[in-house]
């Protein structure tokens, strides 16, 4: 077992999971308590940015740690998804609320 390679691959797991928790303060906040976080809405893209493309480039260097590089990947993929859906809804929204 390499430590090295534990490091590098758990860290786009890391930054999947802390995107998660960032999502979901935000839509907590946005929600259920009707106030706007807005610096989670730019920290949390930002982190599953940089999950994404950390993994993109271990994934050639990966032996063992594959699940948990697979884990990391979702879950800021997951998290770039959810950060454009809300932003579409939002826009959409508003041009309903325009007329």
């Amino acid at each position: 077992m390499n430590n090295e390679e534990i490091k590098t691959v758990g860290l786009p797991f890391a930054l999947g999971i802390l995107s998660i928790i960032l999502l979901g303060v935000y839509l907590l906040g946005a929600y259920v308590f009707h106030n706007s976080l807005n610096i989670v809405l730019m920290i949390f893209p930002v982190t599953s940015i940089i999950g994404l493309i950390d993994s993109l480039i271990i994934r050639k260097h990966i032996k063992m740690y594959k699940g948990i590089w697979i884990a990391g990947f979702l879950c800021c993929l997951l998290c770039v998804l959810g950060f454009l859906f809300i932003n579409v809804l939002s826009l959409y929204y508003m041009g309903l609320a325009l007329g």
